[in-house]
């Protein structure tokens, strides 16, 4: 409901709002000052002229969030969840797709080291000091890759005395078990050191009833060592070295649909299960498939190559230098980063008395994805305080992607393919703010981004040796049981092709911004973004005309209001935006088993987003962080069609071209609410020995969500609310203390990625989302 065409809930917001200013304040209450680093700047969040939001690293060990995935889950407008390739990383409904060729519309940013692929997102939050979510693009200070938003993480580095600590955690549900450690100070008066660690090993929560093992099954070891120098008061130098492993055997993955909700016969998998015994189910054939305990999927079978598994294994080194020069501060940030992944996924998805379904639906996919990434940039930071202010730079990267990919099919045949790709960015941007008078700021600023890629990608069709080697292959026959399949039915080939691209665009900003008085700030900003095209990894077809996708770029419009009321115990801040995107890079599966990179006509994205914080008192403390968003293609004409329409049970699809095809203009995007947020309530009691109860409530909640580019009902997660709670004692020095952390606790089953299950038209696949967990945590502080 609207009024005026305002979302009705956000004149509720602003009422609720209004009530709380009236209230009075205990004398003394004020809420603590963030700083940020959004603009390059150390800056209040509050000063901050965009849609931001930042977690501290004290807030992360209280509410036990270990990975990027989970701080995001509560955030509105934010979307971080695993998927078959890659993770999916949205924010207000824009996102990259499922294909390994991708690089993210999120951009992600550790340290100030851009890591733009999917599998980055998964490293661990290792001593973190805080994280910067910054939504709309980011065209300036974050320009590689941001069209959609950033996320910016800070680590901490080593502290002026000797601190550190030292934490235990364990969770009997999933047999989550997570310790890590801390310390750093001075080594000299001119040289700090901060090593951490961390070990985490989980069971999982998923039973595989094939091998009646709990999965994922989950090894991390990560560790950092940061040595900052600073032998003068006008220079100092951060180097940070960082390694991680994350092994992880089986996926949270529950096949549904068997049969067919949509009243199709069964086929491909789940018909094979129904020759050989009884059908997967019980699953009820209605939009709301029921989950349960089990994991539809098999284990080693009779192959021992068969089974699911991801090792990941990355670093980084990072060096950052800053020299003061005659009021300028010089900048450079180096950095390398790499990682090595190696999965296997299986094709026995569904459950069932046997754990390989009839021939030759048995396949296995084995990955080796591995990637290394340079780049170098310099910037200069004028002095603040005069009128104007100003940052320039360049930025340079370079990255090497290698993809090897063996399809399996049975014992018969393989696809075997190799993705070798080469990119290099150079780029330079400035920004000027000029300070009209003492309340109107005027900014602007622009990114000229120039992008080359040049690829070879080679494939093989041929007998099946198991994980062979192009150089080994020998051709598959027409005389393999598997050739019309491969050939003309995935439409695979043999061959190679290469091909080379460049990109660059020019990408402009400009920000308003008026202080009406010391704690009332409004702005208004309009940016463009861009993000370069590229390669599909996927393409079996070896298609040329296919093979390559086109840029999508962005205009941004930004209007927002920024509050620190009752005397700095309540922030209240409101943003609307408004955003045109063009050619959106998206993968469509085919309604057979490829994934296929397409550019996807026109989007908006326009919504309003509510943050509102209020310190009650020295012991009570109130937040609120609420989105109201509609994003929707404005032009699609090209979209998969569902399985339902595809097998003429439903209208919408066009079968007059080379393939089925729906139009989806109008329709919403993945990840795109209409309504979601959290609220939460905070409370510390103070025992007259000093002991501290410190205690967070917290209820998140998210409107119905499409979790499939085919916009499928049977695939879409119905709207929800999840509660978490936690208690923590801290004793009077604040060098130890105990928590409970509890999760999800009303145990609500959700899932926030799926599609079809490739050759079992009318049959999908969900990963599940954690369900109810409670863990217990110690941790011992050195001051």
């Amino acid at each position: 409901m609207t009024t005026l065409g305002v979302p009705k809930f956000l004149f509720h917001s602003l009422a609720l709002a209004a009530v709380f200013v009236v209230i009075p304040v205990a004398h003394g209450a004020v809420l603590e000052e963030i700083i940020v680093t959004a603009q390059k700047r150390n800056q209040s969040l509050q000063d901050v002229p965009i849609s931001a939001i930042a977690v501290t690293g004290e807030e992360l060990n209280r509410q036990g969030l270990k990975e990027l995935e989970d701080v995001t889950a509560a955030l509105p407008n934010v979307t971080i969840t695993e998927g078959a390739l890659n993770d999916f990383l949205f924010i207000r409904g824009i996102g990259s797709g499922l294909n390994i060729g991708f690089e993210q519309s999120v951009g992600t940013f550790i340290d100030g080291i851009y890591h733009g692929r999917g599998l980055q997102s998964r490293n661990s939050f290792l001593d973190i000091e805080r994280v910067e979510v910054l939504r709309g693009p980011q065209s300036i200070f974050f320009g590689n890759n941001t069209v959609a938003g950033a996320l910016n993480i800070v680590t901490r580095g080593p502290t002026e005395s000797w601190q550190g600590y030292g934490s235990l955690l364990y969770e009997p549900e999933t047999e989550s078990k997570n310790a890590e450690i801390a310390l750093g100070g001075p080594v000299t008066t001119t040289l700090g050191i901060r090593a951490a660690f961390r070990f985490n090993n989980q069971d999982g929560w998923q039973t595989n009833s094939t091998i009646n093992k709990k999965e994922p099954r989950e090894q991390r070891r990560a560790g950092r060592i940061t040595l900052d120098w600073a032998p003068t008061e006008a220079f100092n130098a951060t180097v940070k070295f960082q390694l991680e492993s994350n092994d992880t055997r089986g996926r949270a993955l529950q096949a549904v649909g068997c049969p067919p909700p949509d009243g199709q016969a069964p086929a491909g998998y789940c018909l094979a299960y129904g020759l050989l015994g009884p059908a997967m189910v019980p699953d009820t054939p209605a939009p709301d498939f029921v989950f349960d305990d089990r994991r539809n999927g098999g284990g080693p079978g009779p192959f021992p190559a068969n089974g699911d598994f991801n090792d990941l294994s990355n670093g980084a080194v990072t060096a950052t230098l800053n020299w003061q020069v005659i009021g300028h501060t010089l900048t450079s940030v180096t950095g390398y980063s790499w990682y090595d992944d190696h999965r296997s996924q299986s094709g026995q998805l569904l459950a069932g008395p046997f754990p390989t379904p009839i021939l030759p639906f048995a396949n296995i996919e084995h990955v080796s994805e591995d990637y290394e990434q340079y780049s170098q940039e310099l910037r200069i930071a004028s002095p603040t305080g005069g009128r104007l202010d100003y940052i320039a730079g360049i930025y340079w990267q370079s990255g090497k992607l290698n993809v090897t990919n063996d399809f399996s099919a049975a014992t018969f045949a393989t696809r075997l393919s190799q993705h070798d790709q080469d990119d290099e960015t150079i780029a330079g941007f400035a920004s000027l703010t000029w300070h009209v008078n003492d309340a109107l700021r005027l900014s602007a600023g622009a990114r000229y981004t120039q992008v080359e890629k040049d690829v070879d990608r080679e494939q093989i069709l041929a007998s099946n040796q198991g994980n062979l080697d192009l150089t080994k292959a020998l051709a598959m026959s027409p005389l393999n049981p598997l050739y019309g399949t491969f050939v003309f039915g995935f439409g695979w080939q043999n061959g190679a092709l290469s091909a080379s691209r460049k990109d660059d665009d020019f990408t402009p900003s400009f920000n308003i911004q008026y202080d009406w008085n010391d704690d009332l700030m409004t702005y208004f900003s309009y940016a463009q973004g861009f993000k370069a095209g590229g390669f599909d990894e996927q393409n079996g077809r070896l298609n040329s005309a296919d093979f390559a996708f086109r840029p999508e770029s962005v205009e941004a419009f930004e209007i927002g209001l920024k509050s620190t009321l009752a005397n700095g115990a309540m922030n209240l801040n409101i943003t609307a935006f408004h955003s045109e995107f063009t050619d959106l890079q998206v993968a469509t599966f085919d309604g057979v088993i490829n994934f296929l990179v397409t550019n996807a006509g026109e989007s908006t994205a326009k919504g309003v987003e509510l943050e509102y914080l209020w310190q009650i008192n020295d012991q009570f403390r109130f937040a609120a962080q609420l989105a109201y968003l509609d994003t929707r293609y404005d032009s699609r004409p090209n979209g998969q069609c569902t399985t339902t329409q595809a097998a003429g049970l439903a209208a919408g699809c066009d079968f007059s071209g080379t393939r089925p095809f729906q139009d989806q203009a109008g329709q919403r995007l993945l990840y795109s609410p209409e309504f979601s947020g959290n609220v939460s309530l905070t409370h510390v009691y103070t025992f007259a020995d000093g002991f501290e109860l410190l205690s967070d409530l917290r209820v998140m909640f998210e409107d119905d969500i499409h979790t499939s580019d085919d916009n499928d009902p049977f695939l879409d997660q119905s709207a929800y609310a999840k509660l978490d709670f936690s208690v923590t004692l801290k004793n009077p020095g604040d060098t130890w203390e105990l928590s409970v952390v509890g999760k999800n606790l009303t145990d609500k089953q959700t899932s926030h990625q799926g599609n079809d299950l490739p050759l079992s038209s009318g049959t999908y696949f969900r990963f599940l989302d954690k369900p109810r967990t409670v863990a217990v945590q110690a941790r011992y502080n050195w001051h």
